[in-house]
C-alpha cells in the first residue's frame, strides 16, 4: 500500500520519467522532404517561350520557408548570377527579402552551377510568403541586368 501510494505521488508530481522511446529529444530534424508549396517558370524578360528554370516557394515539416531556384542548365559565364528572393507580409504590411546571397543561404548561382536556396523563415506572424528569382548579367561593373524572371504565387503563412 505504502508503495502504490508512493507511486500514485510521484505521477502526480511528475517525478517519473517516460520510457526512452517516450522522451523527446528536442533537437528532432524538420523534414525538408516536402512538395513545393508554389512553384513558377523563370522565364527570358523579352520572349516568355524560352525558358530557364524554376522558382519554389519551399517548406519544411516544422513550417519554416525558404527560396528555391532550379535551372535547367547551369550558368555558363562569370558575367551572369541568379537568385531566389523570398518574400513576406506581416500584418499586411511588406517586410524585409531574403535571397540566396544572405547568411544561410547558399549564395548566388554563378558559373557551372544551378541551384541556390535562401535562408529558411518561420511562419510565425507572417500573412504570406513568395518567392521572385532574378537571373542577371553584368552590364558595367557592379552594375547588372536582369534578362530572366520567375515569381510563384502569394501563398497565406502556414500553408
Amino acid at each position: 500500500m505504502i508503495l502504490r501510494g508512493i507511486a500514485v505521488l510521484a505521477l502526480l508530481t511528475g517525478l517519473t520519467t517516460a520510457p526512452a522511446s517516450a522522451q523527446s529529444t528536442g533537437t528532432e530534424a524538420c523534414s525538408e522532404n516536402v512538395p513545393p508549396v508554389s512553384s513558377q517558370y523563370i522565364r527570358n524578360k523579352g520572349d516568355s517561350r524560352i525558358i530557364y528554370g524554376a522558382v519554389q516557394l519551399r517548406r519544411d515539416t516544422c513550417y519554416q520557408y525558404w527560396g528555391y531556384v532550379q535551372l535547367y542548365q547551369p550558368m555558363n559565364s562569370s558575367n551572369e548570377r541568379a537568385s531566389a528572393f523570398l518574400v513576406w507580409w506581416e500584418e499586411g504590411v511588406h517586410q524585409f527579402v531574403l535571397s540566396c546571397a544572405d547568411p544561410g543561404g547558399n549564395g548566388y548561382i554563378v558559373s557551372g552551377q544551378t541551384t541556390c536556396r535562401t535562408p529558411k523563415k518561420s511562419r510565425a506572424l507572417v500573412d504570406g510568403f513568395l518567392t521572385s528569382a532574378h537571373m542577371d548579367v553584368r552590364a558595367d561593373g557592379d552594375v547588372w541586368r536582369t534578362f530572366g524572371v520567375g515569381q510563384t504565387a502569394r501563398m497565406p503563412g502556414g500553408v
